[in-house]
């Protein structure tokens, strides 16, 4: 009769941690059509809402360029109302880039009773090109 070896210590357990870069996604011919169709549909609309918004941004920018009033000799140079108005387009524009990345607006309701305690400077995690 064979002895029964007793397992070594830690041998029960896997201590292999998967590959986060190893992708094991089965293409089915459903997934397949899947991101063909976002391919051909959402690349093309993307592309084009960021070349829109793109030209509204350089159409303001060169509007409030030339209404912008004149340096006087002595004073500040003021932005004036219209090229302030010009602002909000460009605003929408810069939100539309924003969703042709993959961006979305989420809004935040700000229900903190004491107001005093927020933090006076905003500090991100982390940067990246966009």
């Amino acid at each position: 009769m064979e002895q029964q070896r007793r397992p070594k210590f830690g041998s029960m357990m896997d201590w292999r941690t998967p590959n986060p870069f190893e992708n094991n996604y089965k293409w089915t011919s459903y997934n397949l059509f899947k991101a063909i169709l976002c391919v051909v549909l959402l690349l093309p609309l993307r592309l084009l809402v960021s070349l829109v918004a793109i030209f509204m941004i350089c159409v303001c920018a060169a509007l409030g360029t030339l209404l912008a009033p004149r340096k006087t000799e002595g004073q500040e140079r003021p932005i004036g109302d219209l090229v302030v108005a010009l602002l909000l387009p460009v605003r929408l524009a810069l939100r539309m880039i924003l969703w042709s990345f993959g961006f979305w607006w989420i809004s935040i309701k700000d229900e903190r009773t004491d107001k005093s305690k927020t933090a006076p400077i905003i500090v991100v995690n982390h940067t990246s090109l966009m």
